[in-house]
């Protein structure tokens, strides 16, 4: 079995070691079978859109997620030191 994937030269394919649904399967998340297969029938302009919006839809998500103390420490830390930088 011979597929393409993002690794490699982009001419040429890659032969994976092991499915990605056997990667779901070993980290216990369970795949719809049927869904994915459906999923393989959709045109590439209508897969393309479905990533666009499961991308969008992440994005949104990770728009909830605000920054730890420590991650606003550092970005406070970063800004400043910016700030030094383009005045010097």
């Amino acid at each position: 079995h011979v597929r393409w994937c993002g690794r490699g030269n982009g001419r040429n394919p890659v032969t994976p070691t092991r499915s990605r649904l056997q990667d779901y399967q070993l980290k216990g998340i369970k795949v719809d079978i049927q869904l994915l297969e459906s999923l393989k029938t959709l045109s590439v302009a209508e897969r393309i859109q479905l990533v666009e919006d499961l991308w969008d839809s992440i994005a949104i998500t990770q728009e909830e997620f605000g920054l730890s103390e420590a991650q606003q420490i550092e970005l406070e830390r970063r800004l400043d030191a910016l700030e030094q930088n383009q005045s010097a």
